[in-house]
Parts: C-alpha cells; sequence; structure tokens
C-alpha cells in the first residue's frame, strides 16, 4: 500500500520495487501495490518510473481499511508493505508511523524469496516511535 503520486517516499519505494522485480518474478511471486489515487495518477506513476506491476485503485478506501492499513486522521493507506503466501494468508506485514521510513525493496525481495521457499521471513527491525509518534504507532502496530 502507498500513500500517493504525490509522496516522494512512496515513488521512490515502487522505483525500487521495480529494479528487484525480475528477481521476484523468476522466483514466481507476483507484486502489486494499492492507493487512493485514481487512474491518471497510477498512469502518473506507471509512466514516471516505468512500473510494469499494477497499481491498483482503492477510492472508496475499502481494501485499505480492510487490512487495517488507514492512515489515521486521512483518506489514504499508511505506507504498508505485506506478503501474502500462495494460500492467500498473511506471512509478513511492515508498516512505519513515520513516512519517510521503509523497508528496501532488497529486503521485501529476499524475505518474499524465503517465504516462497517455505522458509520463515526475517522480522524487520523495529523503529521505536518517540514523542506524538507513539500513540500514532500504537494504532498501526496491531
Amino acid at each position: 500500500f502507498y500513500r500517493g503520486l504525490f509522496c516522494p517516499f512512496c515513488n521512490e519505494q515502487l522505483a525500487g520495487y521495480q529494479k528487484v522485480l525480475g528477481d521476484l518474478e523468476a522466483e514466481g511471486i507476483a507484486l502489486l501495490a494499492i492507493s487512493v489515487d485514481p487512474p491518471n495518477l497510477a498512469q502518473t506513476m506507471r509512466d514516471r518510473h516505468m512500473l510494469t506491476f499494477p497499481l491498483l485503485q482503492d477510492p472508496d478506501l475499502a481494501t485499505i481499511v480492510a487490512y487495517d492499513v488507514k492512515a489515521p486522521f486521512l483518506d489514504l493507506a499508511a505506507p504498508t508493505t505485506f506478503i501474502v503466501d500462495g494460500d492467500g494468508i498473511v506471512r509478513f506485514k511492515y508498516v512505519d508511523p513515520f513516512i519517510d521510513t521503509r523497508i528496501s525493496p532488497a529486503d521485501i525481495r529476499d524475505n518474499a524469496i524465503a517465504i516462497n521457499n517455505g522458509e520463515t521471513p526475517v522480522d524487520p527491525l523495529p523503529v521505536e516511535p518517540q514523542g506524538n509518534a507513539a500513540t500514532t504507532w500504537a494504532n498501526l502496530k496491531r
């Protein structure tokens, strides 16, 4: 899940995912991204970074809410990465209350390949919230 075209950190992350996409596809792993962006903004994101994986739209936030990744006080997703296995079971989730902190595409690739091979993923390093972020962290960590 990504916040939208307006987010420079999302732009950087999706471009990074494109760089590891070949490794994922070689293992039979699919990649997709979801945001509230309408089709024209998703197309701009796709064109800007030459993305070849699907960018799905969730304008009514149904999927964002169903996966419990709605950003507090905003009608968009918190930056979140899930790895879902072939049986549809979430095996890995990374969400961070700080919009500029992301797990690296290489770490996502390595964890996805490990899960695909029946191995246990490596948990990302926890981020310790400070100040007002602690409340946001508590809401997002669930």
